[in-house]
């Protein structure tokens, strides 16, 4: 089954934007806005011959397309039509030939696109309860295949934060750690949180957040361990993490000399997600530092949009996703998606 459309020999080089200019923070609501139609655009082309997920270049793309509208119709009350299309595109006959596809093909988009997809289950679940759906845990099967797809997948061979692009663990984690808390698999979730509390490195200066600028890669690296870590809701983790690594200052703003590869494009907004949630676990003058350094990447980020919208090859079928996750990431994404602050 062709499960990726290559065009990227004929794709120009990448245009990158300068450093922000010093203005407010867009709020998560007009970060959605901008990016709500250019998602919905990109998961109903026909780039591959996928049942379901068939937009966006490749797989994981359109996963984490579907996602983003269901996110942004649950965090900003608006979007609502995009988010039934993407609902109506999930059948349950054509999720059944997806779920086919991934048992037959164990590597197939492992971890990353897997990670994501778990992603998808939690968020549409959410978003079908809220808005009074027949069958809100219509993706659980597939869910639930995923998730043990990847727990025999770390268990062949141990998490490492040094892993980057789509063999992150860190972000495969994160997932796993969230859906195996709303499937209530107290076993898997245990696993899961004993994995991430062996994780250990990336703490010499050039491996933190200054990695990001000499390698063109779309996951903050270093950004994803943190985030794990501070999202893990586990002091002890957090901590450890905090006494190991060192975040310096001239670190925390945001990427802009890039170099002249696409994926780049995207590394603010992994970025960004990782400060945010560095500043929702700190406390005190480290809880305001990381916050201005969250708030300096979603204003570069934009900056970024203005230049790169309309590219749909290097840009548009993936990147606002990320920008979608980091600016609506958290228990406070209803509130920062009408502009209040907690």
């Amino acid at each position: 089954m062709k499960r990726l459309l290559i065009a990227a020999a004929a794709c120009a080089a990448p245009a990158f934007a300068e450093e922000p200019a010093v203005n407010p923070p867009p709020t998560a609501a007009e970060i959605c806005d901008a990016m709500a139609p250019i998602i919905a655009k990109g998961i109903a082309a026909r780039d591959t011959d996928a049942p379901v997920f068939h937009g966006c270049i490749d797989w994981h793309s359109a996963v984490h397309g579907h996602w983003a509208l269901f996110r942004i119709a649950r965090a900003t009350g608006r979007h609502a039509e995009a988010a039934k299309s993407a609902d109506a595109s999930m059948k349950p006959d054509l999720l059944e030939k997806e779920q086919a596809h991934l048992k037959a093909n164990p590597d197939f988009e492992m971890p990353y696109g897997r990670a994501w997809f778990l992603l998808l289950a939690e968020e549409f679940e959410r978003w079908s309860t809220e808005t009074g759906g027949k069958d809100p845990k219509r993706l659980r099967p597939m869910a639930d295949d995923v998730a043990a797809s990847l727990m025999a997948y770390y268990a062949k061979e141990a998490p490492s934060p040094l892993t980057r692009e789509y063999e992150n663990a860190s972000w495969a984690l994160a997932r796993l750690w969230r859906w195996t808390a709303v499937a209530e698999d107290k076993e898997k979730l245990r696993k899961v949180h004993e994995w991430v509390r062996q994780m250990k490195g990336l703490e010499a200066p050039e491996e933190g957040f200054a990695f990001d600028r000499d390698h063109p890669d779309f996951f903050s690296r270093f950004g994803n361990f943190a985030y794990l870590c501070a999202t893990m809701y586990d002091d002890a983790i957090y901590a450890d993490f905090t006494n190991r690594h060192t975040i310096r200052d001239e670190d925390l703003a945001p990427c802009v000399d890039l170099e002249d590869a696409a994926h780049h494009l995207g590394t603010n907004w992994s970025r960004a997600w990782a400060l945010k949630a560095l500043s929702n676990a700190a406390d005190g003058e480290e809880r305001k530092r990381f916050r201005r350094a969250f708030e300096a990447h979603l204003v570069q980020g934009m900056k970024q949009h203005a230049v790169s919208k309309d590219d749909y090859w290097a840009y548009g079928h993936w990147v606002p996703q990320f920008a979608v996750y980091a600016a609506t990431d958290g228990d406070q994404e209803k509130a920062m998606a009408d502009g209040e602050e907690k």
